[in-house]
């Protein structure tokens, strides 16, 4: 049997058709799995409404530009809001690549409560769209399914018990602090923990790829516990030290993280830190905790003694 190459036009308006997964941009057409064949469909009265509402050039052009879309969609026989082949709608596939001129319209022309649309889960992992757009740090297309009428999915989990906020957490993009901080604002729940008993502060810290600490004070002041700790006992601080993040750690310790807290093992935060390192996060210190031994309060003190004498000195030079 002789096989045609597809052209890349072909290729791109069956892309949203496909057996691929999310992690992967190869995606195979399923043209001939008929979904839904809309050949002899009407255009609806919501869509109608919603072409003929547009009040400036871009958003007119969006939306038929979307409903160009649609009908080469209809031709092949595929449904924009059913699950394609590997369980996703083609709003999971524009959250994901961050379209939100597509996800705008997808939401706009669905003939029912967008909120139905927007709460439709991924068949393996149960994700809806905003699980995938946080993933991926695509700001606007959170802002478009974070709005207040999706309050409700602000902190639906997937069937790993991840919220988007354990996703937007782990986010390596430039933007992901924006989306922690948009998602915080609509109201994400930093103290929902995974099935794994893994919070969204604790997930960030251990997938941190450099050492800034603006999520982690972001997560801190809207309810994370400094002392948050994970399924082996070790505490936020526990697992900053160790992976040498000492900005985040910093940020920890200001807020009262314990020092003295020990995990599964029996192990302090005190017990892996070479003294110049307790000297340096001693600083961070505002208020001693009670609890904390002498010996620690101490040595905190010799070096707030020892930064003074030195500003003293420079000051009378």
């Amino acid at each position: 049997m002789a096989f045609r190459r597809v052209s890349a036009k072909e290729e791109e308006e069956s892309s949203f058709s496909s057996t691929s997964t999310m992690d992967s941009d190869y995606e195979i057409p399923v043209a001939l799995q008929k979904l839904h064949m809309w050949n002899n469909e009407r255009m609806s009265t919501k869509v109608s409404q919603a072409l003929s509402s547009m009040n400036t050039i871009r958003e007119s052009e969006s939306m038929r530009f979307s409903m160009v879309t649609a009908n080469k969609w209809k031709k092949i026989g595929y449904h924009p809001y059913k699950p394609d082949a590997s369980g996703y709608t083609a709003l999971h596939r524009a959250a994901k690549r961050g379209d939100e001129a597509v996800v705008a319209s997808l939401l706009a022309m669905f003939d029912g409560k967008a909120i139905d649309l927007a709460s439709i889960k991924s068949h393996k992992q149960q994700q809806i769209a905003l699980h995938i757009a946080a993933k991926y740090g695509n700001l606007e297309a959170v802002r478009l399914l974070a709005e207040p009428e999706f309050r409700s999915l602000v902190n639906m989990a997937d069937r790993n018990g991840n919220t988007p906020l354990h996703f937007a957490a782990t986010c390596s993009a430039p933007t992901a602090a924006d989306v922690v901080a948009l998602l915080l604002l609509r109201g994400a729940d930093p103290t929902i923990k995974s099935k794994r008993d893994v919070f969204p502060i604790i997930a960030h810290v251990l997938t941190a790829q450099g050492d800034d600490p603006e999520i982690v004070q972001l997560l801190m002041k809207n309810g994370s516990d400094p002392n948050t700790i994970d399924g082996a006992g070790n505490t936020v601080l526990h697992i900053a030290v160790s992976q040498g993040l000492w900005k985040v750690a910093a940020a920890l310790v200001r807020e009262q993280a314990g020092m003295t807290i020990r995990n599964n093992q029996g192990v302090m935060v005190l017990d892996i830190l070479s003294p110049p390192q307790l000297a340096w996060l001693a600083k961070f210190i505002v208020h001693p905790p009670k609890w904390v031994p002498y010996e620690t309060q101490r040595s905190c003190m010799l070096v707030r003694e020892d930064d003074k004498s030195q500003e003293d000195n420079s000051g009378g030079g």
